[in-house]
């Protein structure tokens, strides 16, 4: 759908007052598109300099529910010149915190302005199902950000490689377990990395090692995922932590932001979340440190 108002100091258009006054006051002319917002799924290619054919393929996702973060501009102005730095980044600092050798061909695909209350999403767009204009533009990006993903998944089933899908923060991809389901349903065989810089949610340092001088990465089996949550009982602890702190993400987003705090964490634990906290409750224990080697090794 195309935007009935125009901004007055560019041709851009907007379909939302809310949205086009919001621009307005950072617009500065047509030499400002910079400061546009980007309906589509940023993607940055990393290839190695060599391949050895014996590494599996790396599908990282990075997602914001404001504004793009100033680290995926990696310094720079425009998006499209500092996204494949970060993403360089990423996938270097994935192989060096795990001892590996090879080289590893990787996508990252991020996205902003999309909210983990709309994703995943189903084979199709849900911005027809309501008449408002923010939720619509909520339902139709966060479309994009899994329509995108889901391609480059099966791109992946399609040349035989069960890839590894590397969640930036435990919020990365997804986390509302509701919307997970029927898309692990769908979804090609992968393996799941978390990549977080702290344990928060009742994440549990077992199942997030914390890498040397990095950071702590939890591995997880899309089809074990797939199992618990089809019948609510994971059988592997390391799921169920996964699980856990998946829903007590969720639950701060739909309502610790919006009552001053609550009580969340494992099992149930009173962990009060104060109102400015973005990162939920933290637990206290230290986590131990180690490599994991050669992670990345053809399954």
């Amino acid at each position: 759908m195309r935007g009935l108002y125009e901004c007055s100091k560019c041709p851009k258009l907007w379909y939302d007052l809310n949205l086009l006054a919001s621009h307005e006051i950072r617009c500065k002319g047509k030499e400002s598109s910079k400061y546009a917002r980007f309906d589509g799924a940023h993607r940055a290619e990393y290839i190695p300099q060599s391949t050895t054919g014996k590494a599996r393929g790396v599908l990282a996702g990075a997602r914001s529910s404001s504004a793009a973060p100033k680290a995926w501009k990696s310094g720079e102005e425009d998006m499209a010149k500092g996204l494949p730095i970060f993403a360089r980044k990423v996938f270097d600092t994935l192989i060096d915190d795990h001892g590996s050798d090879l080289d590893v061909p990787g996508t990252l695909v991020a996205l902003y302005d999309v909210h983990t209350s709309c994703v995943p999403t189903g084979k199709y767009c849900q911005a027809h199902t309501t008449i408002d204009p923010s939720i619509r533009s909520y339902y139709a990006r966060a479309y994009k950000s899994t329509n995108t993903i889901d391609k480059s998944l099966e791109d992946f089933a399609a040349r035989g490689i069960k890839p590894f899908v590397l969640s930036i923060g435990l919020d990365g991809l997804a986390c509302k377990v509701e919307l997970i389901l029927p898309w692990l349903k769908r979804s090609p065989p992968f393996t799941l990395i978390i990549r977080e810089t702290e344990l928060v949610y009742g994440m549990e340092a077992a199942y997030f090692p914390r890498q040397e001088f990095s950071f702590h990465h939890g591995l997880f089996e899309s089809h074990d995922l797939l199992a618990g949550l089809s019948t609510q009982t994971a059988v592997d602890d390391a799921d169920k932590s996964l699980l856990v702190a998946w829903k007590a993400c969720q639950d701060w987003k739909d309502y610790g932001q919006a009552h001053n705090g609550r009580s969340i964490g494992r099992d149930g634990e009173p962990q009060r979340v104060l109102k400015k906290a973005k990162r939920g409750p933290k637990i206290s224990p230290v986590a131990p440190t180690g490599r994991i080697t050669n992670i990345l090794k053809a399954a």
